[in-house]
């Protein structure tokens, strides 16, 4: 249990941050209580956002995720401070109540809120114990940010902040360069799962180990930072207007090359139509009738 009061600067309490994916369903558990001691309210005690920022960036989640989101980043963005800003304006009017609440906050792979998978909830009245219970549905790959928050003069306890994550069917997203290199920006994976090896180029595998980062085929080694085979082309005699090492005849727009030999269309599965049929009727023909002037 832990008490809240934004006059005292104990504005928001521990934070949770998940990597999350969408489709992945997020349950969030807490219980909150107050007591009415008689003083006035005053819920003017705002939450500063880069206190926020920092706090999120200090999470295992974020801090371990290589995006390099430190304080310093998060804080000094062009677009993530005003996202948070913009998103706290949407907090439930308190009323007569203190302004506390649990909260939960989706940034996404570039630390934009998506607004769509994050919400509060607000405590009850004084002496009775709230039990806050949340399904947050996750609509972008990202991670969620959750934390209790008072931005009142009263004493407020939260107890037991507790999430279960049940995950969805997407376990990794990745984006590249036409040539092969991973956007590794915008491009996602699950927390705690094995990594997907069998990428770009048809599914060829790369080899990660030693940071080698090299594209295995079966007959050469690719390397998308330079977009060339480290090996002479095999079949070299067939492409002599081309250098050896090229890749796809530098046209991975077009073409892939999975085994390291000649370039081919990637194949792209078509899908399957419902069978339609088609039927005619043939109207009779109306007989013309004549008839002769006198």
């Amino acid at each position: 249990m832990y008490r809240l009061n934004g006059a005292t600067g104990d504005k928001t309490g521990l934070g949770i941050t998940l990597k999350v994916m969408t489709g992945d369903a997020v349950n969030i558990f807490a219980k909150s209580f107050w007591h009415n001691n008689g003083a006035t309210i005053n819920n003017g005690n705002s939450i500063i956002v880069n206190n926020l920022l920092t706090a999120l960036a200090g999470t295992s989640a974020v801090a371990n995720a290589g995006k390099g989101a430190t304080a310093i980043t998060l804080t000094g963005s062009t677009v993530t401070p005003g996202d948070v800003t913009g998103w706290l304006a949407n907090e439930p009017a308190p009323g007569s109540l203190p302004k506390a609440y649990l909260n939960w906050i989706l940034f996404d792979e570039q630390f934009r809120v998506v607004s769509s998978s994050s919400g509060f909830d607000m405590i009850t009245v004084a002496e009775q114990i709230k039990a806050h219970a949340q399904t947050v549905t996750i609509n972008k790959n990202g991670y969620l940010y959750v934390y209790c928050s008072n931005e009142s003069n009263i004493d407020v306890f939260f107890d037991n902040l507790q999430v279960i994550q049940t995950r969805g069917p997407v376990l990794s997203e990745d984006h590249y360069y036409p040539f092969g290199l991973t956007m590794s920006g915008i491009s996602s994976k699950a927390a705690g799962k094995l990594e997907n090896r069998y990428k770009y180029n048809g599914g060829t595998e790369r080899n990660v180990d030693f940071d080698i980062n090299l594209d295995e085929t079966d007959f050469r080694l690719y390397d998308a930072q330079i977009g060339k085979f480290l090996q002479i082309d095999p079949l070299v005699d067939f492409f002599e207007s081309y250098s050896p090492y090229t890749y796809v005849v530098d046209n991975p727009i077009s073409y892939a090359d999975p085994l390291g030999l000649s370039v081919e269309k990637p194949k792209v599965q078509k899908p399957t139509l419902p069978e339609v049929i088609v039927v005619s009727h043939k109207h009779p023909k109306k007989e013309l009738s004549s008839q002769t002037a006198s």
